[in-house]
């Protein structure tokens, strides 16, 4: 659980914060709230329930509507699902969170799917929210990070994974990491240094396309992303 955007606007007498908190565990926001300061009066207003959720059947998310992915990332986690996207399917990078909102745009009135690293993604969510308040053909899938995803498909054996996983907040220095989506990727890239899942984040190791280890990152996933995906 963290706290994935936050916005602010200050006045001399008045202070106003809007605080989304993204949990892993569901993989979609649960809570957000609305803090209002004026004087000595403080309020706090839960502003979003489930913001976001894109499985489940009052979001009108349907895989068979959607004609392109667009991924924040343009590393592995892009490489990974444009190999695996459905062929009726395209599948882009925007090439960094600030520029997600851009390409949403340039797609025009087509479903689409986003993806990004929610443990990254906060600053850009404010933008992000307002235009689909009035664009109903986006979607969003923000999982920690796509490293996140790697560590929780099992591929990665022992402990220390599944503790790291259920209480991230007990091994995440801020000091030393600037965002959880850094934690994990340093996370993943120690525990395969050495083995034939060895990880590197420019360039995606050909063993995450092998069947075995595509299935398990796909078995990670909301059934209505894999429905986008082609299985190996």
């Amino acid at each position: 659980m963290g706290i994935l955007y936050l916005h602010q606007t200050l006045s001399r007498r008045e202070f106003t914060m809007e605080v989304v908190v993204w949990n892993p565990s569901t993989r979609f926001f649960t809570n957000a709230y609305g803090i209002h300061s004026a004087g000595k009066y403080n309020s706090m207003q839960k502003v979003y329930h489930e913001f976001y959720r894109i499985y489940g059947e009052d979001n009108g998310f349907d895989p068979g509507n959607v004609k392109e992915i667009i991924t924040e990332d343009s590393n592995s986690g892009y490489q990974f699902f444009r190999a695996i996207c459905r062929r009726d399917i395209s599948c882009r990078s925007a090439a960094g969170n600030s520029n997600v909102l851009g390409a949403v745009e340039k797609s025009g009135r087509s479903e689409i799917l986003v993806i990004a690293d929610g443990a990254a993604f906060g600053p850009y969510m404010g933008q992000l929210d307002t235009y689909q308040r009035r664009h109903h053909n986006i979607h969003l899938f923000l999982p920690e990070s796509f490293e996140w995803l790697i560590l929780r498909s099992d591929l990665v054996d022992g402990n220390e994974v599944k503790e790291i996983l259920r209480h991230p907040e007990d091994y995440i220095e801020s000091k030393q990491y600037v965002s959880w989506e850094q934690f994990f990727t340093v996370c993943l890239q120690h525990m395969t240094q050495g083995t034939f899942l060895q990880y590197q984040k420019s360039t995606l190791n050909s063993a995450y396309l092998h069947p075995r280890e595509t299935e398990a990152i796909l078995n990670t996933l909301p059934e209505q992303v894999r429905a986008l995906l082609r299985e190996k």
